[in-house]
């Protein structure tokens, strides 16, 4: 999967999570701070010393979602793997 493309899924989830109605609006906002973290990196997918990696990041905030929200966490997964296939 190409970047342009991985960072128009991340782009959609991260308007998703805007939208998505949760229990918990603290732990959806800070995935989608996170998932914003991550967009914004993407171009460099570099990282210095001890810092995750995008997508060691987005699964650490998936994780935290996950059970009341599967299918968004399902893709969001997919795009992960994208993510490392490329390096990222």
């Amino acid at each position: 999967m190409e970047l342009a493309k991985v960072r128009a899924e991340l782009e959609v989830i991260y308007l998703e999570l805007e939208h998505l109605e949760s229990s918990d609006v603290h732990r959806i906002a800070a995935v989608r701070d996170q998932l914003g973290q991550v967009i914004a990196n993407l171009p460099s997918g570099e990282t210095e010393g001890d810092e995750l990696s995008p997508s060691e990041q987005l699964r650490a905030a998936v994780t935290r979602f996950e059970s009341e929200h599967p299918t968004l966490a399902r893709t969001t997964e997919e795009v992960i793997n994208a993510l490392s296939r490329m390096g990222i």
